[in-house]
């Protein structure tokens, strides 16, 4: 199976640029929903336009690395945005650009994928980024993606990115 080398990703997300392998860009799509929390407003929410929906249980966390259950997913995927998304109605469904400009290049006969974001998306106002917003780049979704391999995360979900990134799995490895 195709890998990316774990340096070339850094090296190419702080260049704006993040490569990922067929099967690690499907599994971003298809599970990790998002990476990131985008804010629309800092306003309160006007609550005649809020939707609200019941849970059987309630929700364990809203960290995409280490939650697994059904509600806390539903909810990441509210909050978090993707690079891709599906076209629900076109047929047959189709995967479409989701914070990624367009969709991604394929180099390598498959084994490598370039993603270019969308310029303009902000995370909210927050104390992390001392108060002001700060622009969504490419280092970010490098960040997200390594945390799954980072033995302290411990990641239930780190079964979707096993031997997907050359050298993480052996970074791994050598944090244990």
């Amino acid at each position: 199976m195709p890998q990316t080398r774990i340096g070339t990703l850094l090296q190419r997300a702080q260049c704006g640029v993040l490569r990922l392998t067929p099967c690690l860009a499907t599994c971003l799509t298809a599970y990790l929903t998002a990476c990131f929390l985008l804010s629309a407003t800092a306003h309160a929410a006007d609550m005649n336009k809020t939707v609200r929906f019941a849970f059987r249980t309630a929700e364990t966390g809203f960290d995409p690395q280490q939650e697994s259950d059904r509600y806390s997913a539903f909810i990441l995927e509210a909050i978090f945005d993707s690079l891709l998304t599906y076209d629900y109605l076109a047929r047959p469904l189709k995967l479409v650009p989701g914070s990624a400009a367009v969709m991604p290049e394929v180099a390598d006969s498959g084994a490598t994928y370039t993603f270019r974001l969308k310029p303009g998306i902000y995370f909210a106002d927050d104390a992390a980024f001392k108060g002001h917003k700060r622009e969504l780049i490419a280092q970010d979704y490098a960040y997200s993606l390594l945390r799954f391999f980072d033995p302290q995360v411990r990641s239930p979900n780190l079964y979707f990115l096993e031997g997907k990134i050359m050298g993480a799995d052996e970074a791994r490895a050598r944090a244990l």
